[in-house]
């Protein structure tokens, strides 16, 4: 199982705990696009965009090549989900304003998916691609909690996942149409940690982690370190140290913040 295709397998933790993004995106992308007769999100995962979308454009057609995910997605009645790779799509010539890509364009960027947001594309549509970065917590749930997990989990992250980290760049994705200014974007949540807990677990590099090789324990005790299985307690939340339970108790629900959204958008497809 790749990274890519993890998210099938995960889905209801998924749709349960990934975050939804800043309302000013979507109005931004609307307020862009040249007309809001159609949107098409590619891969909309559990449809966290598609139903944001669906408030600003009279059609939304969101599209998953993970059949689990679509399962799971739901949204208000004018979005329709489909099961379909990035390209081909299942859309027809011409049909949509704005084409958007939630936290995902790493894994299929390139000439094939170039080539069908041009098919696709209305003359003039406007296209939106994003990514989280990595959230940060108040400074003893980062030191107890968030900067543990990242490391036990940093060998497995896939290149993709790095470029989306970093942010975008045209030249990283060989983005071959005018660029378009946009704006940083920021969110904020208060969670309880067992859903901090359960986003993490939605993290492509959890899933190789979480079940990789026992050898990788052996290898750890012989270096004298944790083994492996403490650190899928870490990412689970199953808290290993007595420290990590009244961090979190006393804390109640702890803040994320979500960097600046960092994505490139262009126009004239």
């Amino acid at each position: 199982m790749t990274n890519a295709t993890s998210f099938g397998a995960n889905a209801q933790n998924y749709k349960a705990h990934r975050p939804l993004y800043p309302g000013a995106l979507f109005d931004w992308i609307a307020a862009e696009a040249p007309a809001h007769d159609l949107a098409w999100d590619c891969a909309t995962g559990a449809g966290q965009a598609a139903g944001a979308l669906a408030t600003r454009f009279r059609r939304v057609i969101a599209t998953d090549v993970s059949a689990e995910q679509i399962a799971v997605a739901d949204g208000p009645p004018n979005v329709s989900f489909a099961v379909s790779p990035a390209a081909p799509a299942t859309l027809g010539d011409g049909t949509a304003d704005a084409i958007t890509v939630a936290t995902a364009l790493h894994w299929f960027y390139g000439t094939p998916f170039w080539k069908e947001c041009r098919r696709v594309g209305k003359p003039g549509a406007f296209f939106a691609a994003w990514a989280y970065k990595i959230f940060t917590l108040n400074e003893e749930s980062n030191a107890l909690y968030l900067k543990p997990t990242l490391d036990l989990i940093d060998p497995f992250w896939a290149s993709g996942n790095r470029l989306a980290m970093a942010g975008y760049t045209a030249e990283a994705v060989a983005f071959p149409f005018e660029v378009t200014a946009a704006p940083d974007f920021n969110e904020t949540h208060m969670w309880p940690f067992k859903r901090i807990a359960g986003f993490a677990r939605t993290w492509s590099a959890y899933t190789p982690r979480a079940t990789g090789p026992r050898t990788r324990n052996q290898a750890a005790r012989n270096r004298g370190k944790r083994p492996a299985c403490v650190g899928r307690c870490v990412v689970a939340g199953d808290y290993p140290h007595h420290s990590h339970r009244r961090s979190f108790k006393r804390a109640g629900l702890t803040r994320l913040r979500f960097p600046a959204f960092r994505f490139r958008a262009i126009s004239g497809l």
